[in-house]
Formats: C-alpha cells, sequence, structure tokens
C-alpha cells in the first residue's frame, strides 16, 4: 500500500504546513506535485526533496521542534529508501510498522519509567488547568468552569515569570481534576503500551494481528481531546501503509479515521456539549 501511505502522507503536509513561508511554500509546491501528477509518486527525485524539506528545520529548530515533526521526516526517509528496493511496498510497510512500534515504545518508555511526574498524574492535574486543548474536557469532566479555568491559566503564567516559592500551591484545583487525570494517566499509558506491544510483536502471530484496531482506537479516541491532527494523520499514513492488498475493511477504517481526525479539528464538539446540555456546570 505504498501509494495510498504515501497519498495520505502528502495530503497531511498540505493540510499542516509549517507557519514560516520559506518552509511553507517549497514543502506545498512537492507535495502538491507528488499528489497531481500520479507519475511523481513513486519518483526518489520526489521523496528526496521531502526529506530535506522536512528534515533541514529540524537542525535549524533544534531542539523546539514537535515530535510528529520527527516522524514526517521519518516518513519520507522510510519511503526514499523503499523505492530503492526492487519491493516498495513491502519495505515501507515493514519501516512503517517498526516506526510505529518504536515510537509508542519509546513514548511509554518516557512516561511510565522516567517521568514519575507523569506516572503520579502531576502532568495531566496540570494540563487540565493548563493547555487549551484540554479546557473543555476540564470543564466537562473535571469539575471546572470557564472562569476557573483562566484564573488558573493567567495564574500559571505569573508563576512562570516570576518563578515563586516551588512549595507554593497557587492553582485551585477543582475535585474532580485528581481523578480525571489519574483516569487519562492511566489510560494513556496503556493504550501507547498497546500499540508498542502490536506493532513490535512478530507478524501473524497473537497480537500483532490486532495491531491496526488498536493504531485506529487510538487515533479516533486521543485526537478526538487533543486535536493535533498533524501527527494523527501521520499515524494513519504510516498504519495504512500496511495494509494488505486484501484488507479493504481495514483501508477504508483507515480513510474513514483519518476525516475524523480533520472533523475534531474543525467542529468544537466539547464546547457544543457544555453549550446545549450545561455539561460541567
Amino acid at each position: 500500500m505504498f501509494d495510498l501511505g504515501a497519498r495520505l502522507f502528502l495530503l497531511a503536509l498540505l493540510l499542516t504546513p509549517p507557519l514560516p513561508w520559506l518552509e511553507r511554500v517549497p514543502l506545498l509546491i512537492v507535495a502538491s506535485a507528488g499528489l497531481l501528477l500520479p507519475e511523481l509518486l513513486r519518483s526518489k527525485w520526489l521523496w528526496t526533496a521531502l526529506l530535506a524539506l522536512l528534515a533541514l528545520p529540524l537542525v535549524g529548530n533544534w531542539p523546539f521542534s514537535d515530535n510528529h515533526d520527527y516522524l514526517k521526516a521519518f516518513f519520507a526517509l522510510a519511503a526514499l529508501c523503499a523505492l530503492a528496493t526492487p519491493i516498495p511496498d513491502r519495505s515501507l510497510a515493514t519501516s512503517a510498522r517498526w516506526l510505529i512500534g518504536l515510537a509508542f515504545a519509546f513514548a511509554w518508555l518516557w512516561k511510565a519509567a522516567l517521568s514519575p511526574d507523569f506516572v503520579d498524574g502531576r502532568f495531566f492535574r496540570v494540563t487540565l488547568q493548563s493547555d487549551g486543548r484540554f479546557e473543555n474536557l476540564a470543564v466537562l469532566a473535571g469539575g471546572s468552569n470557564y472562569e476557573q479555568w483562566e484564573a488558573n491559566d493567567l495564574r500559571l503564567d505569573q508563576i512562570l515569570r516570576d518563578a515563586p516559592d516551588p512549595d507554593e500551591a497557587p492553582l485551585h484545583e477543582p475535585p474532580g481534576n485528581r481523578p480525571l487525570a489519574a483516569w487519562l494517566t492511566g489510560l494513556t499509558l496503556i493504550s501507547e503500551f498497546a500499540v508498542a506491544l502490536t506493532f513490535l510483536w512478530p507478524l501473524g502471530r497473537g497480537p500483532s494481528r490486532a495491531r491496526h484496531w488498536v493504531l485506529l482506537a487510538f487515533a479516533a479516541g486521543t485526537y478526538s481531546i487533543a486535536t493535533v491532527r498533524g501527527f494523527g494523520w501521520v499515524l494513519v499514513a504510516l498504519g495504512v501503509s500496511q495494509c494488505e492488498p486484501g484488507s479493504p475493511r481495514t483501508r477504508l477504517a483507515y480513510l474513514g479515521t483519518f476525516a475524523l481526525i480533520g472533523i475534531y479539528h474543525a467542529v468544537p464538539w466539547t464546547s457544543w456539549l457544555v453549550e446545549h446540555f450545561g455539561l460541567g456546570g
């Protein structure tokens, strides 16, 4: 499924271009050419250009690039390497499986073993009170309200500027924040472990048979709240690249999930729930 995975990847680049125009314009031109001219889709020159355009900003922005920007560059490298083999579809499928498996394995290792502030729930306790992507969830399920959330957000900005005593407890934490943070922490650790396990397990055996559906469930659930569509779309492109020719339902599920991630980003469904049903206080 080299062609389908490559097209979804190019579409993701078009829909989530970088902000600086010197990076954005060349990437849009090359990605558009790959989508509009089918003969270029398997061109080594196109993927070499994409790799350069995606990798160079990682060097210039070090160490501030988003993690999915690295994954984009790795996808371009995997596609270029696949085209250097006589079996590009199988080669890209193998690389995509390892990219997903290792990315999630390292993400799980960082959270579960190297970050005590994640395991004990502190990460999500602060995130639910300071990250705008989680504001509606904090209101819906954390016992907060918008006025309280904005006050905490302003207070956190003040803390970062003034560097107060770390033992001070300046944020007002609603009663539902801790259990919600604990639930999100556990769900994140379980789901990331499941994705890593199913993709790194030997193909055709045990958990590996469920890898597509585990990844699809992760993408459909995670990006309904954390609407990082660029990351979600690259994961979908990597996943669909591994589909066998005789699996139309799996390909259709990936295409539907690709569209769903875009809908999550475009439709403020959590705000709609608060507004129309009065949830969250």
